[in-house]
């Protein structure tokens, strides 16, 4: 598995749905952040899918060739006005045996989008990477 740096940030631009406490461990939210990075995908022609729900958070899967690809997004420590990104690929076994590993590059790649969109974003306060 390969992982990009975490993207930390303050917003109240992603509001709460009354029934995220059912979609996901109570007091872990993050759909309207993912609807919302998912659409940032698609408007710069990367593949990203429907997000879905998960325990920890979102996920988001990005159509990929040679392995899984996806960004996770959820709130962070119950607080739905701070968030956390980051990218993973995993997978991609045959591409490497190939010589072929474009995991790293597909990472630093949606994750660099993320960063200038979260940036940009003018709800978007206090954004900083963590390992």
């Amino acid at each position: 598995m390969i992982q990009s740096l975490l993207l930390r940030f303050d917003s109240t631009a992603f509001p709460v749905h009354p029934d995220e406490d059912e979609l996901a461990n109570p007091g872990i939210y993050g759909r309207e952040l993912a609807a919302w990075v998912a659409a940032t995908l698609v408007e710069q022609a990367v593949p990203a899918q429907a997000p879905f729900n998960e325990d920890w958070g979102w996920s988001i899967p990005i159509a990929c060739e040679n392995h899984r690809l996806r960004v996770a997004c959820a709130s962070m420590k119950g607080d739905a006005t701070k968030w956390g990104v980051f990218v993973v690929a995993e997978g991609g076994l045959f591409a490497r045996f190939r010589g072929e590993d474009a995991r790293a590059q597909s990472v630093e790649a949606v994750y660099a989008i993320l960063k200038t969109a979260l940036e940009a974003h003018p709800g978007v306060q206090n954004l900083c990477e963590e390992d």
